[in-house]
């Protein structure tokens, strides 16, 4: 299985590019498990890109965060979302 790696600028462009490949992953029968997703280069997290992989984290076998750089991490904080894609004590 193949590892998604996020651009350091995740913005409207970004998810473009990015939202055929999850679409493609979420959804193929041949996964056994969370598509795993590298976010550790992220510097820039737009609402658009966000909104692609709680999307992605919410379909079929969902997605795994690993690495996940401050800058995503901080994100996903801001935005309240820690819980889509880590366990509380994570976030």
């Amino acid at each position: 299985m193949t590892k998604l790696k996020l651009p350091a600028v995740c913005n409207r462009a970004a998810t473009e590019i990015l939202r055929d490949d999850l679409v493609d992953a979420v959804g193929s029968e041949a996964m056994d498990g969370p598509y795993p997703v590298d976010a550790g280069e992220v510097e820039q997290m737009s609402h658009a890109a966000l909104q692609l992989l709680v999307s992605a984290a919410k379909t079929g076998p969902g997605v795994q965060i690993d690495p996940a750089s401050d800058a995503f991490r901080n994100a996903v904080k801001l935005a309240g979302l820690g819980h889509v894609f880590w366990e509380a004590s994570e976030t």
